[in-house]
Parts: C-alpha cells; sequence; structure tokens
C-alpha cells in the first residue's frame, strides 16, 4: 500500500506532477486512438500508418536529452508548465491540419515540446522521494495510465461524434489549465533540502558529478534489455487497434477504447511495481515484468475474438507499465541528483528513439506478410527475448 502520508511534506507537487503527466498524455496519445480514422481520410498503407508513430516518437526520443539537460540547469517547476502549454498548442494545431504531410511535421513538432516532460518531472520527484523513490514514480505513472485509460474512450466519442480533427482540439484544453495551475501554485516554492541521513542508492547523491556514460554502464545489462523490450511492444502495441480492425473486424470507433485497457492498467500496476520494487529489489521486479510481455503478446495472437483479448491487455499493460517504476529509479540511482535529468533524458532517449523506429518496422511487416503472421512473428521474438532473461536472471 501506498504510504500517503509521505506526500504531506511535498504537497503540492506530488498531485501536481501526477495531473501534469495525466494532462500531457491527454495531447500525445490522440493519434492511436484516431490512427484507423486518420488512415482512411487520408488512404495511408500500415508504412505509411507506422511513420506517423515514428514522427511523433522519434522526434520525443531526441529531444529528450537536450531537455534533460536544460532541466539539470534551469527551473524545472517553469520547465514542466511550459512544456504542457507547447504540447497542448501544437495538438491543436495537428487538428485544423488539411494533409498528411502537416500532420507529419506537426507531430514531429509535438515530439519535439514533448521532451520536457518525463525527464523534467522524474527529477524533480527523485528530489523529494529519496527514501521510496520507485513508489514515486509509480504514483506518477498513475497519471499517464489514467490519461490513456480516458483519452481512448473519449478520444473515440468525439471522432465518431465530430471527427478526429476535434478530439485534437478539444482534449489538449486540460493541459493549458493544468500548466497554468502548477506555475500558479509552485512559482517561489523551492523544494525542501534533504537532510537526514540515508541508506546509500537512497538519497541525495554526494559525491562529484561523472559521464553520464558511466552511469549507463552500471546498469548496462538492465539497459539493454529495457530497449529490446521497448523495441517490440512500441512497434506493436501502437499498431494493435489496425490489427482489431482488421483481423477481428472491431470498429475504428472501439478499436481506440480497447486500447486503453493497455495503458490504462497502468493504473494498477505502476504502483504495484513501485511498492513491490522497494521491498523487494529494484532488478528483480523489472525483469519479472519483462519476460511476462512475450507470452502476454503471443496470446494476442492465439485469441478467438476481441472479448478473449481484454484479460490480455489488462495484463499487458500492468506487465509494460510496472517495468519503469524499478528501472527508473535504477537509472536515478545511477548519478549525482544535479544530472539525474540528463540521465533520465538519455534513458528515455534511447528506449523512445528504439521504440519509435521499430514502429514503421512494424507496418513494414505487416505489409508484406499480412496482419497475422506480422505479429506472430514478433511474439516469438518477445518469447525469445523472455527466455533469454530467465537464462541470466542471476547475474544481471
Amino acid at each position: 500500500m501506498l504510504r500517503l502520508s509521505a506526500l504531506k511534506k511535498i504537497d503540492p507537487v506530488a498531485p501536481l506532477v501526477t495531473a501534469g503527466h495525466f494532462t500531457h498524455h491527454l495531447c500525445t496519445g490522440v493519434l492511436v486512438a484516431v490512427l484507423p480514422l486518420l488512415r482512411d481520410e487520408f488512404q495511408l498503407d500500415y508504412f505509411r500508418s507506422g511513420l506517423l508513430v515514428s514522427a511523433y516518437n522519434v522526434v520525443d526520443g531526441v529531444a529528450q536529452v537536450p531537455m534533460g539537460r536544460l532541466a539539470d540547469r534551469f527551473d524545472k517547476k517553469l520547465l514542466l508548465p511550459l512544456g504542457l502549454w507547447m504540447v497542448a498548442l501544437s495538438a491543436m494545431a495537428i487538428g485544423l491540419s488539411n494533409s498528411y504531410f502537416m500532420v507529419v511535421v506537426l507531430l514531429m513538432i509535438m515530439g519535439l515540446v514533448s521532451g520536457i516532460q518525463h525527464p523534467t518531472a522524474v527529477a524533480l520527484l527523485s528530489e523529494y522521494f529519496p527514501k521510496n523513490r520507485a513508489r514515486a514514480f509509480g504514483l506518477n505513472m498513475i497519471g499517464g495510465s489514467a490519461s490513456f485509460l480516458t483519452i481512448y474512450p473519449l478520444a473515440g466519442l468525439i471522432a465518431n461524434a465530430a471527427g478526429w480533427r476535434w478530439a485534437y482540439l478539444l482534449l489538449p484544453i486540460p493541459a493549458l489549465l493544468t500548466g497554468l495551475l502548477f506555475w500558479r501554485i509552485m512559482r517561489g516554492r523551492e523544494p525542501e533540502e534533504v537532510t537526514q541521513s540515508l541508506s546509500p542508492g537512497q538519497g541525495r547523491h554526494a559525491g562529484p558529478s561523472i559521464p553520464v556514460w558511466q552511469g549507463l554502464r552500471l546498469i548496462g545489462v538492465v539497459l539493454i534489455i529495457s530497449v529490446l523490450s521497448r523495441m517490440l511492444t512500441s512497434g506493436t502495441v501502437p499498431l494493435l487497434s489496425l490489427y482489431l480492425v482488421d483481423k477481428h473486424g472491431v470498429a475504428p470507433t472501439l478499436a481506440g477504447p480497447m486500447m486503453g485497457l493497455i495503458y490504462g492498467a497502468g493504473i494498477v500496476g505502476a504502483p504495484l511495481s513501485g511498492v513491490l520494487s522497494d521491498r523487494l529489489g529494484r532488478k528483480a521486479v523489472f525483469l519479472f515484468c519483462v519476460a511476462a510481455l512475450g507470452p502476454l503478446i503471443l496470446l494476442i495472437t492465439l485469441a478467438p475474438s476481441p472479448l478473449a483479448l481484454l484479460p490480455i491487455f489488462i495484463l499487458l499493460g500492468m506487465a509494460m507499465q510496472g517495468r519503469e517504476p524499478p528501472l527508473q529509479s535504477l537509472v536515478a540511482e545511477a548519478v549525482p541528483q544535479e544530472q539525474r535529468a540528463t540521465m533520465m533524458g538519455v534513458y528515455f532517449f534511447l528506449s523512445m528513439e528504439m521504440g519509435g523506429l521499430s514502429s514503421p518496422l512494424t507496418g513494414f511487416l505487416m505489409e508484406q506478410l499480412g496482419a497475422d503472421r506480422a505479429f506472430t512473428y514478433l511474439a516469438l521474438g518477445a518469447i525469445a527475448l523472455s527466455a533469454v532473461i530467465w537464462l541470466v536472471r542471476k547475474k544481471v
């Protein structure tokens, strides 16, 4: 159970950061929810549909490093609302676009400013939760998971009633308001210094600055496993909405809400993983979550009906989101506090970049082999990764 009393000393930072995460993804998550409608309007094949996902994800990944460095040098409490405002405005601009090319360009712009959110928020929370860092990260991820649970049915309803453009015009409004609220409440409010004695790996890093590559080297095997698993899930999951439409005949406006189960399951998976990580160890919980991905993706290809997919989607979402709190804690603890946002930026860059590049590759496989065969091959790749993790688990 989360120790909510630990939040009292930092109120209102935790709820504001979580709300920012929620509204941020209300903007960035619209694409997957309306992707079947975009495909129909612009007459896209699987490959060009995958390029839409990559247009955002690849630039978002590249932006993580410079935005992380920026957060280490400037006020994180100002950068977070600025990031929310810019993401919201770029999303609204997509709603006003009238061509495939414009959508691609605006998604790239959104990816650039979106790079502010994750390294800045995680670094800020890390300063306030030196003892229960994984739990704090798990709590923050509730905001992201809740947004995806919300956005898919909501975007589907809006798109069904008024068209996909209105989903992009209306859903960014909460981000604009949250950014304003965050700025009004947090301006001039300085973080409380951590002065108590803490065990190694929990508190403020007292040592000198170290090269980022050296911090990455400390968690090298875990990071490689994370990047590989991200490539499989980030390339597969965003295109599941098309898979549902083409294989199971699900209506485009219903495919989005079904996808929401995957990301929304993190409401349970992320905080549970955070609690277990603080108690049982970071690496053990992380490896369990990643090892579960392969069998679950394979079950998706074997499910006989959309109804049978629902529990699989929930478990897949719990595993996907559950790997993040322990891994983010390992990353944050690898470098001094003053370099933490940069380190998180490098981690998010590696994860998002590999995931973004894998989306058009998945689309190409679907185009050449058919959706069902392509997903089966990807599932077998995930199974192979799970087997490797099981074999090397004691050496990680």
